[in-house]
């Protein structure tokens, strides 16, 4: 509201006549609104609009295309992310073309009231019970993976650890 304001009274300042240096410091503060995109954890749009968001590598290629034209030297730019798990099968990596110019931002965040979870984690599967009256379970996971943490039903749970013995035979 405060923005408009500012655009409205710039403008009747110049139309008003009063000397150019006064229009020109009172409207120097004027930013327009940012530009909004959405994206969302099956979002497969290609506009990154509230109704049709799209994936976190469409949106992030829709700030790229924006940040290469003019606009995109003109205003900032706020990605909102929809709540929910956004699963990533390689890391997100941002770089200079992610990045606003000209003293304008890219912003990235959760929408209002929403909170998305970026994770790079392996849903493991297929889970057997290894030794029931210890409440032992294991999986299959794939080779190289390598975990610090494990969670169950959303909850972190206790990485089974082996014995010295069976690490070294593991190795050998």
């Amino acid at each position: 509201m405060l923005r408009m304001t500012s655009m409205v009274r710039c403008t009747m300042v110049g139309l008003a006549g009063i000397a150019a240096a006064a229009a020109t410091a009172g409207c120097a503060s004027f930013q327009p609104p940012a530009r909004v995109l959405y994206a969302a954890p099956r979002g497969s749009g290609s506009t990154c609009s509230r109704r049709h968001p799209c994936s976190l590598a469409g949106v992030q290629q829709q700030v790229r295309s924006v940040l290469a034209t003019d606009e995109g030297a003109t205003q900032d730019t706020v990605v909102h992310l929809a709540g929910g798990a956004y699963r990533l099968g390689t890391p997100l990596h941002f770089g200079p073309r992610d990045s606003g110019r000209n003293g304008h931002t890219v912003t990235w965040t959760a929408a209002p009231g929403a909170h998305p979870v970026l994770s790079g984690g392996t849903r493991v599967t297929g889970w057997t019970a290894s030794d029931p009256a210890q409440g032992i379970w294991s999986a299959e996971v794939p080779a190289g993976t390598r975990t610090r943490q494990i969670y169950v039903d959303g909850k972190v749970a206790t990485l089974a650890q082996a014995r010295s013995e069976e690490r070294r035979v593991g190795k050998e």
